[in-house]
Parts: structure tokens; sequence; C-alpha cells
């Protein structure tokens, strides 16, 4: 079984222009980063990559936890993903700092188990795998116990 996904995109202008992107739940203004002589408007193919990354990570990690039955408080991704600006542009490496907030009271055997899962769904992720020949993918897991998720009051604030 196949599934497809589809988005439309639009540009206006050379490398200073800027675009629309359009997926079935997403609608975004993107341009060329003005770090690599953009117009800076927007999201870039840099942050979106990351997004997907990110994404991908967590959907894999729930999926694998619900499988196995490990319930945790939160999940919670700060990624970044860096870029060689040379005479041409590649992107080098994503990494991932995952923080996973267990219940208080939680055992150290499902720890155990869920630091296995980690690893597991870097391995699985789609995005990873499709980039994995050209860029580094890594993950830096921690693992908290006792502390309730608050959600933050900006939920696009850094671990």
């Amino acid at each position: 079984m196949t599934h497809s996904f589809e988005c439309k995109a639009t540009w206006r202008g050379g490398l200073d222009g800027c675009g629309t992107l359009a997926c079935s739940a997403l609608e975004t203004n993107f341009s060329a980063p003005a770090l690599l002589n953009g117009s800076g408007q927007g999201t870039n193919p840099e942050e979106l990559l990351l997004a997907a990354s990110s994404t991908c990570f967590l959907i894999t990690l729930s999926a694998l936890l619900n499988q196995a039955n490990k319930a945790v408080s939160c999940l919670s991704l700060q990624s970044e993903i860096t870029v060689a600006a040379h005479a041409s542009y590649s992107i080098k490496s994503i990494h991932h700092q995952l923080r996973v907030t267990f219940k208080p009271g939680s055992q150290k055997g499902v720890i155990d188990q869920v630091k296995g899962l980690t690893q597991r769904a870097e391995q699985l992720c789609m995005v990873s795998k499709a980039i994995r020949p050209n860029v580094s993918v890594r993950v830096t897991p921690e693992f908290i116990v006792g502390h309730e998720y608050e959600i933050p009051s900006n939920p696009i604030a850094p671990i």
C-alpha cells in the first residue's frame, strides 16, 4: 500500500524573491534565508526539512511507545539543522534534543525500555531514512521523572 501527499508552491522573483506553499493542513510563505542571501521572508526549505524531521521523529516515537504500552507525561523536542554555506550549499546535520518526562513513581525498567525505543524511533523515522545517506541525524535524550508536565506559555520556547 502506498500513500501520496501533495502541496502546491509558487515563487516570484530571483533569489531574493518569495513564495507561497499550500498543503492540506499548512499554508505559509517561504524564501531563501537571509543568511544564504535570500529575502528571509517566511519560513525556508531548511526549516521545513527540520520540521519534517522533528515531527516524524516524535510521531514515530509516540507510535512505538503506544505499541509497547509505555506511557510518558510528555515528549518535547528542540532541534537544530546545520548548513554548510560554501561554494555549494549542503545540509550537514540535524540534532534533536529530546526531553521525555515520566509521571512521578515511574520505574527504572520502564525508563530503560523507553531509552531503547528512542533509539529505534530515529532508525524508523521515514524522514531520517530518506536523508540519512547525506545528512547526519542525531538524538540526545534527557529523561526526567517526577515532574508533571506543564504547557509552556510559549509553546515554541526552547527546552
